[in-house]
């Protein structure tokens, strides 16, 4: 009776064995490749100078699958508050890396998560956090990724404490980045920080840059002079002048931050430090920068491709010129200042009193003849009177405006 169970075992275990060699074979062949992700969520690179896994996105040019080309690639930063997934997610990078990318050409988009650092190492020490993103997250990209190295070929673009970063990455280090695009640009002049209620300070501000708790000039500890753009700019042994590709960008409702942008563009401008500015109707918002994107990519084309950008912007035909008997040329009594005053076409016709527009200009010496008809003609397509800058007698309901 034993030796017939023997044999029964003996014969069940061969079909049994049989089924688990054929688990080694797979009849479908061999696998099927994973489809191409363009978009890589959840992207890591382990830190020891933070002792902690720092998490970035990426996108991928359409290209990458098939070719074998390396590409450029555009440093994508976030906001206060924000994580690695904002420029994803409410900023919709792959729409308008997709509908620009003519402007662009092919481009590999990296979004680290800063968490709340600005983007700078802390004051003492204690996180250092650029220190990371230059000699950690740079290189470990650059390895994992087919990019082009070169300064030139690397820019950074991000809003509101990102466009901070975005300005002081390559900033103070032009070996790495070349081109900023600052959008909304988070930070303040000396008298804006002076001025920050205690909380804030001590809440948003001090933890970076130091001096926490202190009031008043005790405020600008060395390390924010280091890096702020108000000083460091004004050093003409700075890296930050090394050549950099600088593109600012603010709306005109943005309230503290429209003062902080135009004053940097001011610095800039009038120590001739080549720059772009642009401030536009907005304010703090996706949809702001949404409409910043399409210039600003077009900028970062003309930075990779090593190109001088068009400075004085796409040509705008003025229309015809305005007859010269509705323009009469004044002057302040006792001052050298002469303006223009044009009046719409019906005015000697009419004893109606009219709107008045001011239109104040920053142009160069030398050319405001060709640039005031330009403008006169280009407003009287859009408007029936015009009024330039100054003082004048003439008739209107709007003298304060």
């Amino acid at each position: 009776m034993k030796q017939n169970l023997r044999s029964i075992f003996i014969l069940l275990a061969f079909p049994l064995m049989a089924v688990l060699n054929g688990c080694d074979r797979d009849p479908s062949g061999p696998d099927e490749p994973l489809p191409f992700v363009r978009l890589l969520e959840g992207q890591s690179v382990q830190s020891n100078l933070l002792s902690r896994a720092i998490s970035y996105a990426v996108l991928l040019p359409p290209e990458y699958e098939t070719g074998s080309d390396h590409y450029p690639v555009v440093y994508l930063l976030h906001g206060y508050g924000d994580n690695e997934k904002a420029w994803y997610q409410g900023g919709n990078i792959k729409f308008y890396a997709d509908k620009y990318a003519a402007e662009t050409g092919p481009v590999i988009y990296v979004m680290p998560d800063g968490f709340n650092t600005y983007w700078v190492n802390k004051y003492n020490g204690n996180y250092p956090y650029m220190d990371m993103l230059i000699n950690e997250m740079v290189p470990a990209v650059d390895a994992k990724f087919r990019t082009l190295s070169d300064p030139s070929q690397r820019a950074v673009m991000g809003y509101s404490m990102g466009g901070y970063g975005a300005l002081i990455l390559p900033a103070k280090n032009p070996d790495v980045f070349k081109t900023a695009v600052a959008l909304s640009m988070s930070f303040r002049t000396d008298q804006q920080y002076l001025n920050e209620p205690q909380w804030v300070f001590d809440s948003q501000w001090g933890p970076v840059f130091g001096g926490i708790g202190a009031s008043g000039d005790a405020r600008l500890t060395g390390y924010f002079k280091e890096y702020s753009p108000f000083h460091f700019f004004g050093n003409p042994a700075d890296p930050a002048l090394s050549g950099q590709n600088y593109f600012i960008d603010c709306g005109d409702d943005e309230e503290s931050l429209s003062e902080t942008n135009g004053s940097l563009h001011t610095l800039l401008r009038n120590d001739n430090i080549p720059h772009e500015y642009r401030m536009r109707s907005g304010a703090h918002s996706w949809d702001y920068w949404h409409s910043a994107l399409p210039e600003a990519l077009r900028y970062i084309g003309y930075a990779f491709r090593q190109q001088p950008y068009p400075s004085e912007g796409i040509a705008i035909d003025p229309g015809p010129s305005v007859e010269a008997t509705r323009i009469t040329e004044m002057q302040l009594p006792g001052d050298n200042l002469a303006f223009r005053v044009v009046v719409p076409a019906s005015y000697n016709t009419e004893t109606k009193n009219y709107p008045v527009i001011y239109i104040l200009h920053d142009r160069m010496a030398g050319n405001e003849e060709a640039a005031s008809q330009n403008l006169i003609s280009l407003m009287s397509k859009k408007s029936d009177c015009i009024k330039v800058t100054g003082f004048t007698d003439y008739r209107n309901t709007a003298s304060g405006n």
